[in-house]
């Protein structure tokens, strides 16, 4: 697997406008949305762990992961041990895009499992 660096990104100069006001759109809806989590007293990873009745270390939250079949990303929490932890997270939200689902090729999901 590559991992996409800089290089790989283009300008944004060089982006179609339509590409442009979607990407400024989107920007938009993460705003609302951290918006309206704030003034509910809430968070992202506190709404991921709403409905969740054990906790963790290392395990994926939503359970199973989220995937999206239309842009073949990924997302997911899970939160480090103590000793692992920065002064300033706990975890981590990984989010990843599957660029071989978006050129035809199979993806293998596998689940972690319980680390302790």
């Amino acid at each position: 697997m590559r991992i996409l660096g800089v290089e790989d990104i283009p300008p944004l100069i060089d982006l179609p406008l339509a590409v442009l006001e979607e990407m400024h759109a989107a920007g938009l809806r993460l705003l609302e949305c951290e918006h309206a989590l704030t003034e509910a007293g809430s968070n992202v990873v506190a709404e991921i762990l709403r409905l969740t009745e054990e906790f963790y270390q290392w395990d994926h939250y939503p359970k199973g992961d989220v995937y999206c079949a239309d842009s073949h990303a990924q997302y997911y929490y899970h939160a480090h041990p103590p000793t692992e932890r920065g002064n300033e997270w706990g975890g981590r939200a990984r989010s990843f895009s599957h660029l071989s689902a978006s050129a035809g090729l199979p993806i293998r999901h596998q689940d972690r499992g319980r680390r302790q």
